[in-house]
């Protein structure tokens, strides 16, 4: 039903805001609706609880809502939830005895929901008729005679670039945002991932990843649809069923993120444990010939391309051929970026894209810049070259990253030359949004010089939010960059490598740290028993500028405690030996990642976690919820915290030379953060 409802609205002409069932707040709930101008909402009854908290907040703050219909599922149609509109106007009723403030705040909402309902009504009065008809009849057989869908396209104005989508960000980096996600890219997906994945009419796709993101919603979907597969839907993702998933319904290809294969990875390394000595590993009898995503990590890609390969067909097991390992198709992208993704489907292990260096050479489309993790933003210089472009009035220039260095910069994608350029066509470049000045956008976004830009960048509801995102005078005097915000190394032959987010990386001793290495190196300890590591800066003004690692781990036992509903509240500091895992040795972890990583690499903090609540509903981790807790044992309830002396300066002999984590309490904490 999801599917076919914003088919449907699509038919219209209208965008659908794909909002997130994983919220549970209604201020969140609000605040989704808001940034997308939502005027209808349709809400399945298992979600008709929240939806009420939410529309009391409009009803408090005496503004109109959205139209809201629901469906138990079984009925053929939408019912209405309530009579807003009545209860909007008790609102303002009982409103008019409250303060004169608050009087006054009222009125002005009210005039403004009179003169919003006004315009909307001639603006939209007849497909309004036709929206209500469809939701509300049991059966639509009649409408299409009476009604022209492509008239009614037509007046609105929708073509291949409007809007299909409204797919919000997840929020890890603040309020979440609504990216338009237009026809032409919902189309142009089918065609980047079916032919990587030689997806044929005849495949069985298995969608574990929510709808409403772009992963499980577009590419997934899309590749579907212009092959003529089978999508196999599951409401979510689950690590006991999945194989059985795959087996009953014969499964071909999946969508995926990282942290999905490495729940399935951990899970199949612990039954591997478990086998008794000279026992063979148990394959997974399993159907899948290729997935597809983002964020498979480096230190299990392999392992998982050949412990989950599909066995022989009868015709290659009489050949003696061996088993056939997983195809992966790796992708880089995001849901707001004005440019195609990058894809690795040739089996480069770690590799999130490739571009042929000469045709990238050619197209100038991307670059990587510099970063500097300190500043937090693009390094820029004002040397003789900048100043001979006129950059330096901007700051200077940046500084692009030749292929092949071991350093790691934020990937920006030209948006458009800069006015007035000459010979600065870009005709031949796929990412540029080409047109004349846009005389109504361009006044609200300018570059530091106050020229115009081509066509400005404006994949968000929110202006203020896509003019954070574009970087201008980069490498030319009024050239417009859409900035990432993440951090990619470029081999010398073409391939990417995903390294981090701007924001995850610290600098610590003068050194650039990146926290997914620190986290890959640490995976390595004990796969068996570590379930999950995150790695991220947290500050500790005592020692000195920058952020000092610190990473978050989930044991396996305590994992399991977790799924059993068996964790509790920290213990009291004289308990605290008790909250650390049987097989969890603070000296032996010390040690290993002494021998892996440099000093200043080593995170000077650990956090074992009690729970399993990390991710987001996209399986992101919330690194900056982490890195705000830090170490203050007041701000971290439940967990354990521990800490290396020998990552202080100015502390005693023996605790430079400390070989093992030590357990924070508040005492210790008020002795270190002093």
């Amino acid at each position: 039903m999801y599917v076919a409802v914003w088919f449907s609205f699509a038919k219209l002409g209208r965008t659908v805001a794909l909002l997130s069932t994983a919220l549970k707040s209604p201020q969140q709930m609000k605040h989704s609706l808001d940034i997308a101008r939502v005027r209808v909402v349709l809400v399945s009854l298992q979600y008709k609880a929240i939806w009420e908290q939410t529309m009391h907040l409009y009803e408090a703050e005496g503004t109109r809502p959205p139209k809201v219909y629901w469906s138990a599922g079984a009925e053929a149609s939408f019912q209405p939830m309530h009579d807003f509109d009545a209860a909007s106007r008790g609102n303002q009723a009982s409103a008019s005895s409250s303060s004169s403030s608050s009087a006054t705040h009222n009125e002005a909402a009210a005039a403004a929901v009179a003169a919003d309902t006004a315009n909307a009504a001639e603006a939209e009065a007849g497909d309004d008729v036709l929206l209500e008809s469809a939701l509300t009849s049991p059966s639509c057989a009649s409408l299409g005679a009476s009604y022209s869908f492509s008239s009614l396209r037509s007046a609105r104005r929708v073509g291949l670039e409007s809007a299909l989508f409204y797919i919000y960000t997840s929020g890890t980096t603040g309020p979440s945002k609504a990216a338009l996600f237009s026809h032409r890219r919902f189309l142009g997906a089918g065609i980047t991932w079916a032919w990587p994945m030689e997806l044929t009419a005849e495949d069985r796709y298995l969608v574990v990843l929510p709808l409403f993101h772009g992963n499980g919603g577009v590419v997934a979907l899309s590749a579907c649809f212009h092959v003529g597969a089978c999508a196999l839907v599951r409401e979510k993702f689950s690590v006991t069923t999945f194989w059985a998933d795959v087996a009953r319904h014969r499964a071909t290809a999946m969508i995926y993120v990282g942290e999905l294969w490495r729940y399935l990875h951990n899970a199949s390394k612990k039954a591997e444990v478990a086998l008794q000595p000279g026992q063979p590993l148990p394959r997974v009898n399993t159907t899948l010939r290729v997935i597809a995503g983002n964020g498979l990590r480096a230190d299990i890609w392999q392992d998982c391309c050949e412990r989950f390969a599909r066995p022989p067909a009868a015709s290659e097991e009489k050949a003696g051929s061996a088993v056939r390992p997983l195809k992966v198709v790796e992708h880089y992208g995001m849901t707001e970026m004005p440019a195609g993704p990058y894809l690795n489907f040739y089996g480069r292990v770690g590799a999130c894209g490739f571009i042929p260096p000469d045709v990238r050479a050619q197209q100038q489309a991307d670059k990587l810049v510099a970063f500097d993790l300190e500043a937090g933003c693009v390094r820029r210089v004002c040397d003789a070259q900048a100043e001979q472009m006129g950059l330096a009035a901007t700051g200077g220039r940046c500084l692009e990253l030749e292929a092949g260095s071991p350093q790691a910069g934020e990937c920006v994608f030209l948006l458009a030359p800069g006015v007035g350029v000459e010979g600065a066509s870009q005709a031949h470049n796929p990412h540029t949004e080409r047109g004349q000045v846009d005389a109504h956008d361009a006044t609200a976004l300018k570059d530091p010089l106050g020229n115009a830009l081509y066509l400005p960048y404006r994949n968000y509801t929110d202006s203020v939010a896509c003019a954070r995102r574009v970087y201008r005078s980069v490498f030319a005097p009024r050239d417009a960059w859409f900035a990432t915000g993440d951090l990619l190394t470029l081999s010398a032959d073409g391939f990417f490598a995903f390294a981090d987010r701007c924001g995850d990386s610290y600098r610590w001793k003068g050194h650039n740290i990146v926290s997914n290495e620190v986290a890959e190196v640490m995976s390595r300890f004990d796969p068996v028993h570590l379930q999950e590591t995150n790695v991220y800066g947290v500050a500790w003004p005592q020692q000195g500028e920058g952020k000092v690692g610190m990473a978050s781990l989930l044991w396996r036992e305590q994992a399991e405690e977790a799924e059993a509903g068996a964790a509790g509240a920290a213990a009291a500091p004289s308990a605290a030996p008790s909250l650390l895992p049987a097989s969890f040795s603070p000296r032996a972890l010390l040690s290993f990642l002494r021998a892996e990583l440099p000093a200043h690499a080593v995170p000077a903090f650990l956090r074992l976690r009690r729970t399993n609540n990390s991710a987001t509903a996209t399986f992101k981790f919330q690194k900056h919820v982490y890195g705000r807790e830090g170490f203050d044992p007041t701000a971290v309830h439940g967990d354990t915290l521990l800490w290396w002396p020998g990552a202080a300066h100015g502390r005693t002999s023996e605790a430079q030379h400390s070989d093992t984590y030590e357990l924070i309490t508040e005492e210790v904490y008020q002795r270190i953060a002093k």
